[in-house]
C-alpha cells in the first residue's frame, strides 16, 4: 500500500492561562502567511487538491517538545499531539520553542560542520538510519504577550528558516505553525547494484508540492531529492540506495540511469526557476559531487538521457528550457563547452568549408557526428553507421536543448536560425567543444 506521508507539521498554539499546542501533518505545504490548509485553495494560481484526492486529513503527530525560552514551561506533545503549556504571569516578549523529538531531529542526521544550503542543513550531507521515517527542524517563534494575550501577530525569528512560516489568522488566544520536513523516507529505494557515476536534474511539471509528494511516495517512482518553489529541499532516498525516477533512460553507454544516478525533483511548470531554486539547485548539486567524490562534469537533465526503446526525446523539455544550465556551468558543474574551438574547413569530413548546415544524406560526417555524440554521453544505437536516422535527430536535439537554455537560446548575428535535430554551424561547433564524459 502507498505509504502516508507528510509534508509538514502543524503547531497550533492557543494561548489563555495555558497554550495548546497541537501538532498536526498535513500534505499541502504553504506559503509565508497563508491560512491553514485549503484542499482547492490554488497554489501560483492553480488548483492543488491533494488532500482532497488521497482523502487524507491531517493527522496529529507526538513526541515533539513545546517550551518557552527562558522559563521552565516545558511539554510534550501526548497521543493526539497536544500539550498544554501555562502561562499565567508571564508576559512581554517572549520566544516559544518548538522541538522535534530527538529521534526525529533532521540536525542530527547531517554532521557537524557541514556546509548549508540557504539555511538549511546541507540535504547532501543528510543520511537516514532505518527506522527514522520522517525528520524535521525545530523552530523559534517570537511573541508577545499582555493579560495572558497574544497582542502582535507571532513570527518566525529568523527570516531565512524557511522551513517554518507562521500562518494568516493569528487571533489573541491562538496562532499556528507549519514546519517543513528535511526527511520523508519513501520506502521504494532499493540497494544500488553498482558504482554511482551521475546526478540527474527533472522538473515536476507541476507547482504544487503536495501532490508532487503524493506521486514519489504512493507508487513506484521515487526521488531522492525534491525541491519547493522557495528552494526548500526535502530529501527522501539515501544516495546510496536507487531511487526509480529516471524510467527507461541510457548516458554514457549505460542503460536503467536510475541504479547509477542520484536524482532531483524540482517544482516547476515549464516556466521560469525561482531565484531561490536557482541558488539551492547550484548549492545541493556542489554539496552531492562533493560528498560523493564525482567528477564535476557528471550533472545532466533527464532530456539528455530519457529514450523511448533505443530513441532519445521521450523526456524533451525535462528540465525544460528555462533551466539554469550556466549558473552550473558557473560554478563549474556539469557539461561545459571547454575544448578547444573546431577547425570549420575540416570538421565533419569538411561538410561546413562551404555550408552553414550538415547535409542530412549518409556519409563520413554521420560517422564522425555519431561518435561525438557517443562520446559525450548521448544514448546511440550505431556509431559507425553513415545514416543521418531518427536516433541521429533526437540525439542532436537533446544537445541543442541543453546547451539552448534561457539567453543562449538567441541565435548570433549571421548563423542560420536553429532546426531541432539538424546540425548548424553553431551546434556543430559547441558539439566539438563540449567535455566528454
Amino acid at each position: 500500500m502507498p505509504t502516508s506521508v507528510p509534508s509538514g507539521r502543524s503547531h497550533r498554539v492557543v494561548v489563555g492561562a495555558t497554550v495548546k499546542v497541537t501538532l498536526k501533518m498535513h500534505l499541502s505545504l504553504h506559503p509565508d502567511g497563508e491560512p491553514a490548509p485549503d484542499p482547492n485553495a490554488p497554489i501560483n494560481g492553480r488548483p492543488d487538491r491533494s488532500e482532497h484526492r488521497r482523502g487524507n486529513a491531517p493527522e496529529p503527530y507526538v513526541g515533539a517538545t513545546v517550551s518557552i525560552e527562558g522559563t521552565s514551561v516545558s511539554k510534550p506533545t501526548n497521543a493526539v499531539g497536544e500539550c498544554k503549556l501555562p502561562v499565567a504571569g508571564l508576559t512581554g516578549d517572549l520566544v516559544v520553542l518548538i522541538q522535534p523529538a530527538s529521534s526525529q531531529d533532521a540536525k542530527a542526521l547531517v554532521p557537524a560542520g557541514s556546509p548549508n544550503v540557504r539555511n538549511q542543513p546541507s540535504p547532501a550531507q543528510l543520511v537516514a538510519p532505518t527506522g527514522v521515517d520522517f525528520a524535521y527542524r525545530g523552530t523559534r517563534i517570537a511573541i508577545r504577550l499582555e493579560n495572558e494575550k497574544l497582542k502582535t501577530q507571532p513570527h518566525v525569528i529568523s527570516a531565512t528558516d524557511t522551513h517554518a512560516r507562521v500562518l494568516k489568522g493569528a487571533v489573541e488566544t491562538a496562532f499556528e505553525v507549519d514546519i517543513k520536513a528535511d526527511w520523508l523516507r519513501d520506502r521504494n529505494g532499493t540497494a544500488r547494484p553498482g558504482p554511482l557515476q551521475l546526478v540527474l536534474v527533472h522538473h515536476t511539471g507541476s507547482l504544487g508540492m503536495s501532490g508532487n509528494l503524493a506521486e514519489f511516495s504512493g507508487g513506484g517512482k521515487s526521488i531522492h531529492y525534491l525541491m519547493d518553489l522557495d528552494g526548500h529541499i526535502i530529501k527522501m532516498v539515501n544516495d546510496a540506495q536507487v531511487a526509480n525516477h529516471a524510467g527507461d533512460s541510457r548516458w554514457a553507454g549505460q542503460s536503467n540511469v536510475s541504479n547509477q544516478s542520484i536524482g532531483i525533483e524540482i517544482c516547476n511548470d515549464g516556466g521560469a526557476y525561482t531565484a531561490e531554486q536557482q541558488s539551492a539547485i547550484t548549492a545541493l548539486v556542489d554539496q552531492i559531487l562533493t560528498a560523493q567524490s564525482l567528477p564535476r562534469h557528471h550533472v545532466v537533465g533527464h532530456e539528455d538521457v530519457g529514450t523511448t526503446g533505443t530513441l532519445l526525446g521521450r523526456k524533451g523539455g525535462d528540465p525544460g528550457s528555462t533551466f539554469p544550465w550556466q549558473a552550473l556551468e558557473a560554478a563549474d558543474i556539469g557539461l561545459k563547452l571547454s575544448l578547444p574551438p573546431p577547425n570549420d574547413a575540416s570538421m565533419y569530413n569538411g561538410v561546413f568549408a562551404t555550408a552553414q548546415v550538415m547535409p542530412t544524406k549518409s556519409g563520413p560526417h554521420v560517422v564522425e557526428l555519431r561518435q561525438d555524440l557517443d562520446a559525450i554521453g548521448y544514448s546511440l544505437n550505431n556509431t559507425t553507421s553513415p545514416a543521418y536516422d531518427d536516433h541521429v535527430v533526437q540525439a542532436v536535439f537533446a544537445f541543442q536543448r541543453h546547451f539552448r537554455t534561457l539567453e543562449r537560446a538567441q541565435t548570433p548575428p549571421g548563423l542560420p536560425r536553429q532546426r531541432d535535430g539538424i546540425v548548424d554551424i553553431r551546434t556543430a561547433r559547441e558539439i566539438k567543444r563540449c567535455q566528454r564524459f
